[in-house]
């Protein structure tokens, strides 16, 4: 079936995915078609140049993206501004994006959108979804990738003179041992069938600190205090 519905072409690149799983907004995994007979395909993975050769009743049954017949490239990037920007400002940073993607007309087709998508004030943050549209297909990403980047860089230039890029809130950070606290009281631990008694533990107390540093001085002196009575250690 693939060598008579021919859904593709040798040099075309081409992604292969399961039928029932979602698309990826963001891209996917990429093979150039090296050739194609009744039987099998043999493809080349593009990130790596590496040589594959699948049967043609696999491929039947897959989902298969053309990059070659697949036009205009669309660019979907997200955007997160800080809870506090206000609507006057993510116009202005709107307009300006527009004007640098218009500006460019043998890189960009079209400023296709900007909009919001999510709202997340616990976070401090709002979500936009910035979409172009590239003058060239997927077939040739390398291109496509290199502009998307300026693209990106831009826009983080013009948050940041805007006063409106986000950031990501401190997270805390706990410095205690968890567990319950631990008092320097020395137990009698059981022989070891090799006759040497086992290193002693000290004993909980509710009363004492759990910071690392105290739960490792009261340990160090535990071991001290056992090797100085002879409980602890090799004879």
């Amino acid at each position: 079936l693939i060598a008579t519905r021919r859904p593709f072409d040798v040099g075309d690149r081409i992604s292969l995915a399961d039928p029932n799983s979602p698309s990826d907004p963001s891209g996917t995994a990429t093979w150039f078609v090296e050739d194609l007979n009744l039987f099998f395909t043999t493809l080349r993975y593009a990130a790596t140049n590496e040589i594959a050769t699948v049967s043609n009743s696999a491929l039947a049954n897959a989902r298969i993206i053309n990059c070659a017949r697949s036009k205009g490239a669309s660019i979907i990037y997200p955007l997160k501004f800080g809870i506090a920007t206000e609507n006057r400002t993510i116009e202005i940073f709107k307009t300006t994006v527009e004007k640098y993607v218009n500006d460019r007309p043998s890189k960009w087709e079209e400023f296709s959108a900007m909009r919001c998508g999510r709202i997340e004030p616990d976070l401090g943050f709002v979500e936009y979804t910035l979409i172009v549209k590239h003058q060239k297909g997927w077939q040739d990403t390398g291109p496509i990738m290199d502009d998307k980047a300026e693209l990106v860089t831009f826009c983080l230039e013009v948050a940041k003179s805007l006063g409106m890029r986000y950031e990501a809130p401190p997270m805390p950070v706990h410095l205690n041992m968890a567990g319950p606290p631990m008092s320097m009281n020395v137990q009698q631990q059981p022989t070891t069938t090799a006759g040497a008694p086992q290193m002693p533990i000290p004993s909980r107390n509710k009363s004492e600190g759990t910071s690392a540093a105290n739960v490792i001085a009261r340990w160090n002196a535990a071991a001290s205090a056992a090797s100085t009575t002879g409980k602890f250690g090799p004879h």
